[in-house]
């Protein structure tokens, strides 16, 4: 709005000029001296005025999306200033060069059906995206304010809905958008913000990269229940695509290594794992794996 009134005022500034101008041209001799120096001494004025509109036009602060009196807002100034950075996107950055070294690997995969390459999404999500699409249930711990950063939660601490507005807390916000448009393989990358204490492994701005592939249900079989998916081919089927693709994107990134997978619980997929690598004399974790039996 200021910005719309600071252009409204200084177009009237630029009218009032130009009808001055045509009313004092006609005049001659001391008439037109004196029109003229009034002229100018208007025009020195409606120019002064203007600069003056538009010092204050510059000086007043931008308005702020994460920070704000919404009900429930809890992004602090130190958080709101962490967004927008963008370092997965710095091709020199260390989170860029192995960014970029996954994509090249995915995109070798299957030239026929390559994977989407997504990294400049608004990290505001609503609930919806981030929880509900994802079957996350509104009493989840993850949707509390004490582990989530808030933009608007109009039920206050005790209650959230699909309305909520929040930064993601993880690239997942996107996967229901993304198939609704149509993606059946994509890779998502971004900033992710959790109300995590700092420590030597923890900090609450950091960055994902989520990989998703579709499975014709011709293929795989369609919905079913947990144990009938569990002891089915296309189960095996999937898992078996998921493990060795990532296996070879870890031999990719670090050069042949020995790996394993251990066997891991999320409540929201079936089967879950987890892939770690023995890396420079110890086991790392370098990833969660897992498939939804049906959509999401």
């Amino acid at each position: 709005m200021r910005a719309t009134r600071g252009f409204v005022g200084m177009r009237l500034l630029t009218l009032c000029n130009a009808a001055r101008a045509h009313v004092l041209a006609p005049s001659s001799g001391a008439g037109a001296r004196m029109c003229a120096a009034a002229g100018g001494a208007g025009s020195r004025l409606a120019q002064s005025s203007s600069r003056s509109l538009a010092r204050m036009v510059a000086s007043s602060p931008p308005a702020r999306r994460f920070v704000t009196d919404d009900v429930g807002n809890n992004v602090t100034p130190y958080i709101e200033a962490l967004v927008g950075r963008n370092l997965h996107l710095k091709p020199d950055h260390p989170l860029g060069i192995i960014k970029n070294k996954i994509e090249a690997y995915f995109n070798s995969l299957d030239a026929a059906s390559p994977f989407k390459m997504v990294d400049d999404l608004d990290p505001l999500v609503n609930a919806q995206e981030c929880f509900d699409d994802l079957l996350i249930p509104a009493d989840h711990p993850g949707r509390k304010p004490s582990d989530t950063y808030y933009v608007s939660r109009p039920g206050g601490r005790e209650l959230s809905s699909a309305a909520d507005t929040l930064l993601r807390t993880h690239t997942s916000a996107h996967q229901s958008t993304l198939m609704r448009q149509g993606l059946d393989r994509f890779l998502c990358t971004g900033d992710v913000y959790r109300r995590d204490e700092i420590d030597a492994s923890h900090f609450p701005a950091f960055h994902q990269m989520e990989g998703v592939k579709l499975f014709d249900p011709a293929l795989v079989g369609g919905a079913m229940a947990k144990e009938e998916w569990l002891a089915s081919p296309g189960c095996q089927l999937v898992a078996a695509d998921l493990k060795a693709t990532l296996e070879g994107m870890c031999d990719e990134l670090f050069g042949p290594v020995e790996k394993r997978w251990i066997d891991e619980y999320f409540p929201f997929t079936e089967p879950s794992f987890e892939l770690e690598i023995f890396y420079n004399g110890d086991w790392m974790e370098v990833g969660a794996q897992d498939s939804e039996p049906s959509p999401i």
